[in-house]
């Protein structure tokens, strides 16, 4: 029972655990779709700023945004790189920036670790937009871990069902151990004890009842025929020794010796059925014994 709980709780715990992988991974993703669309609103906004109010009013707006401190990471500059506005004074380094195959990179700033991209207002304005990961990692973190502990409570609780559920089962098994001691010395008219509980255990206590009655029925059939039998057997050997002694009486000198050998064969078999009904009145517990010492 405790390996049939352990195997059981091991596959629960592998589609648990792979359910809970699924969810993290769309989670994730979800978290960074989100993200994405922040970042492609803002650049429509910049957008639609500059072409209506001019690159004035934009690096105004980029520097009101970056005071904001709504996790978003701004830079606009020139063509050539220089920093015009936002709270990203320096280009990420290519050492801490990883791109990304659609466009998009990460980069580590000691402020902040940043999902971003880099679009083009016109032939001398590009601005970098980005998002800061940090808090999107934490909340990532303390998903895996509230993972891990439920991964742990479910292997906790299903070690100690199956322990309990072994521990139930032996100690049903030792209960019908107990209960067929004294069948196995013999007393087929033992039973084992039913609790009362319709389960499968007690279907097979009662089977196993209903098995030891029928064993015992048997058992008794057969001891009866067998004293039956003996006595049978007994009446005409008894007669037929009676005739022998009287032919050995009458008997000339050389059919003596075979008709004491005859009746010395009868005096055995009377002897065997005298025994075969004595074991059958000590087993049925009919005989009264005579107690002597002996050395």
């Amino acid at each position: 029972s405790f390996r049939a709980a352990i195997a059981f709780t091991a596959a629960l715990g592998m589609a648990v655990a792979l359910v809970l992988g699924l969810l993290y991974s769309r989670l994730e993703q979800r978290l960074v779709d989100m993200q994405d669309a922040v970042i492609w609103r803002e650049a429509a906004n910049l957008s639609r700023i500059f072409e209506q109010e001019g690159a004035q009013s934009l690096a105004a707006l980029v520097t009101l945004k970056s005071d904001l401190n709504q996790g978003l990471v701004l830079r606009l500059s020139n063509s050539l790189g220089v920093y015009l506005a936002g709270n990203l004074a320096d280009f990420p380094s290519p050492e801490t920036t990883q791109i990304a195959q659609d466009g998009w990179f990460y980069a580590t700033t000691p402020e902040a670790k940043v999902r971003a991209r880099m679009v083009r207002l016109d032939s001398d304005l590009v601005v970098l937009l980005g998002q800061d990961m940090r808090d999107t990692q934490d909340l990532l973190d303390t998903m895996v871990r509230l993972f891990g502990l439920a991964l742990l409570g479910l292997t906790i609780f299903g070690l100690t069902g199956g322990a309990f559920l072994a521990r139930r089962s032996l100690a049903r098994v030792h209960a019908i151990n107990q209960d067929l001691q004294p069948v196995l010395k013999g007393q087929f008219a033992s039973r084992l004890s039913l609790d009362g509980a319709a389960d499968e255990w007690a279907l097979m206590a009662s089977h196993i009842n209903t098995m030891l009655a029928r064993i015992e029925s048997l058992m008794a059939d057969t001891k009866q025929v067998s004293d039956n039998l003996a006595h049978d057997l007994r009446a005409p050997l008894t007669r037929l020794r009676a005739r022998l002694e009287a032919l050995l009486e009458q008997s000339e000198d050389a059919a003596r010796d075979q008709l004491a050998d005859a009746l010395e064969d009868v005096d055995g078999l009377l002897h065997s059925f005298t025994a075969l009904l004595a074991l059958s009145r000590l087993e049925s517990g009919g005989a009264k014994l005579t107690r002597q010492p002996v050395d």
